[in-house]
């Protein structure tokens, strides 16, 4: 049950529109701090006051599309949504410098079967060319 003056803070906090809108989307009255979006358009929020939120709840997502569900959370916001990281992904390093193998791969998928096909095959070569390097756990020259 949320308490009275939790409730009158945080509507004074976001004002009338934001708070219907929470109350529609998560059902709560929420305040918090904007931390990021990721790439689908979620947005994530945080509140480190302890009088406001209960510890464990103090952060959340405000999915941008109304019937949502947990598999549209990317990984690397949902490792910081469940307290695996204490960073969120806009400030975690570790993740900023992530490069997947097909990185840097320019090609278009199209409908058509002859560019699926090129697509496919370029895609091989690329992970060809990073293949030693992902095996030996070294540098990787073909990336300069």
């Amino acid at each position: 049950m949320v308490s009275i003056i939790r409730y009158v803070r945080n509507i004074r906090r976001t004002g009338i529109a934001a708070w219907w809108r929470n109350m529609q989307y998560i059902g709560d009255a929420k305040a918090g701090t904007y931390v990021g979006k990721d790439q689908f358009g979620n947005r994530y929020y945080e509140n480190l006051n302890p009088e406001d939120e209960i510890p464990g709840r103090h952060r959340w997502v405000d999915f941008a599309q109304h019937y949502s569900n947990a598999t549209q959370v990317p990984a690397e916001w949902h490792s910081w949504l469940s307290h695996i990281r204490q960073s969120p992904p806009p400030e975690d390093n570790v993740i900023q410098n992530l490069s997947p193998v097909w990185q840097g791969v320019s090609l278009r998928y199209t409908s058509d079967h002859q560019s699926c096909s090129a697509f496919l095959l370029a895609l091989d070569r690329e992970f060809d060319r990073h293949e030693g390097c992902l095996q030996t756990l070294q540098h990787c020259p073909a990336q300069n």
